[in-house]
C-alpha cells in the first residue's frame, strides 16, 4: 500500500493558471516517490520545482533533502520567519550545507588549544524557501536556486552526506538496550556496521 497522496490540479494564481503538484505523506519518505518514479530530482528546473506544494514543513524538508541527495550535496535548515501574533512558522529556508562562511569567534591560531577543523563552508548560494498558504494549509516554494560554487559528489557516495546520516528510533532503542546490558560502544558499532 502506498501512503503517498499525489494530486495534480490547475489553480488560478493571480492571473496565471499554474499546474500544482500536491504531496502529502502519512509516512514521509521519498523512497516511495523514487520507487514509483513520480519525481525526477536530477536536473529539476526552477519552474518545475515551484509547481510542488507540500502538506507540511517536514515534507518540504524531505523533498529538498532528496533533491540534494540525488544531485550530490547535503542540506540544512537555515532561517525561519515567524508570526508576531502566535509565533507559528510562516516561512523556512533550506540551504546547501556549504552555504555561508565560518563565524569568527575571537579565537585565532595562537590561543587555540586544539587544531582548527577544516573549513567546509564556501559561500554556496543554493537554497529553497517555502511559505505557508494559510487559507489552503499547504507549503509552496517561493525561492529555488540551484547554483553551487563547489564540487558535487557522485550519486554512489550520497549515503555519506551529513543530511543522510540518521539513526532510527528502533536503532536508538536497540543501542540503549545493548549498552544497558553491558556491551561496549565498540561492539555496538560493530553490530550495526554488519
Amino acid at each position: 500500500m502506498v501512503d503517498l497522496i499525489g494530486e495534480s490540479s490547475h489553480n488560478q494564481i493571480g492571473n496565471v493558471s499554474a499546474e500544482i503538484h500536491f504531496f502529502s505523506w502519512i509516512v514521509p519518505t521519498f523512497k516511495m516517490l523514487r520507487k514509483y518514479r513520480q519525481v525526477n530530482f536530477v536536473g529539476l528546473s526552477v519552474n518545475t520545482a515551484k509547481k510542488y506544494v507540500f502538506s507540511d514543513l517536514d515534507v518540504a524538508y524531505i523533498f529538498y533533502n532528496a533533491f540534494g541527495r540525488d544531485n550530490g550535496f547535503s542540506i540544512r535548515k537555515f532561517k525561519v520567519g515567524r508570526s508576531e501574533i502566535d509565533k507559528s512558522i510562516l516561512w523556512q529556508t533550506f540551504v546547501c550545507s556549504r552555504q555561508g562562511y565560518r563565524i569568527f569567534r575571537g579565537v585565532n591560531e595562537t590561543n587555540r588549544k586544539r587544531t582548527l577543523k577544516p573549513e567546509t563552508r564556501c559561500g554556496c548560494v543554493a537554497q529553497m524557501r517555502v511559505h505557508i498558504d494559510v487559507g489552503r494549509d499547504w507549503w509552496y516554494i517561493t525561492l529555488f536556486q540551484n547554483e553551487h560554487n563547489h564540487e558535487l559528489i557522485p550519486p554512489t557516495l550520497s549515503w555519506m552526506l551529513k543530511s543522510e546520516r540518521r539513526i532510527t528510533d528502533e536503532e536508538i532503542r536497540r543501542m540503549n538496550d545493548m549498552r544497558d546490558a553491558g556491551i561496549s560502544t565498540t561492539q555496538i558499532y560493530m553490530h550495526f556496521a554488519d
